[in-house]
């Protein structure tokens, strides 16, 4: 908090961020400090704003026959791990398809990460950079899976797993729901980003995923099927945010998915 009133934004953003994915502060601190990193957050990384040096964004110049998607593609050779989707959030952009030849934008280096607190039904959003520290910058309410169904472990996301107007297949079996139908519970614009596990605890499991819904009033709490509930302009965000990787050789020539966001769903 002292280095945030020296405007030492980042020193005290990363000191932060270690403390509350500590796990180790008392909800009332735990809240304070979710409060200053989005302050941080809305001034640095998440701000069109150009920082000299800035270890997470760097400013490009618009050339002719640009478009976002082709920017952020690893085909580039820039290697920023995010989804083309976060730098109109980030440049406020009220029609990314506008872009012209000389604007100048910043670019975000990524990805993003999740950490999951069950207890809390709190996801914390964090930017690492290649080796650089973690940074907290956006913090979530959700809604988890009754009767303890939300599993425990280590996730990413799934690559070429994020879909829009999804359709809903229920866990259980039983005739799916598409977008637009009646009875459709993944909320207004039904965003779905798949997970896979990644650990031993999950690497077996399937079908679990962040969505949006038509229940609002689950989220803080226990009530759906195992996977993770959020208000619709939260998933939106986090649609943004979460990247499922780029697909690049390996050492030994065979396909191998690289700088993919990871999601550490915690007790």
């Amino acid at each position: 908090m002292r280095l945030m009133k020296e405007q030492k934004l980042y020193d005290g953003g990363r000191q932060l961020t270690e403390a509350l994915l500590s796990g180790k502060l008392s909800a009332g601190r735990a809240e304070e400090v979710r409060g200053a990193l989005d302050y941080i957050a809305q001034q640095t990384v998440l701000s069109p704003r150009i920082i000299p040096d800035d270890p997470y964004g760097q400013p490009y110049v618009v050339q002719s026959g640009d478009a976002l998607v082709k920017i952020v593609s690893p085909r580039r050779g820039r290697k920023l791990y995010v989804d083309w989707r976060i730098i109109p959030y980030v440049n406020r952009m009220s029609d990314p398809t506008l872009i012209k030849p000389g604007q100048r934008i910043k670019l975000v280096r990524g990805p993003f990460h999740a950490v999951i607190h069950k207890r809390a039904h709190m996801m914390d959003v964090y930017l690492q950079a290649g080796s650089l520290p973690k940074l907290v910058v956006r913090s979530f309410k959700v809604g988890l899976g009754k009767d303890d169904s939300t599993p425990v472990g280590r996730w990413r996301i799934r690559y070429n797993g994020k879909q829009r107007h999804a359709t809903w297949y229920p866990p259980e079996g039983g005739r799916s729901i598409a977008w637009g139908e009646s009875g459709y519970p993944l909320g207004k614009d039904g965003y779905w980003i798949a997970l896979e596990g990644t650990d031993e605890a999950t690497r077996h499991m399937t079908s679990y995923g962040i969505h949006g819904t038509d229940d609002v009033a689950s989220i803080g709490r226990d009530e759906s099927r195992g996977c993770i509930r959020m208000r619709e302009a939260d998933i939106v965000l986090v649609y943004a945010m979460m990247y499922g990787g780029d697909e690049e050789a390996g050492p030994d020539g065979k396909k191998v998915i690289r700088g993919f966001s990871t999601v550490d769903i915690r007790p």
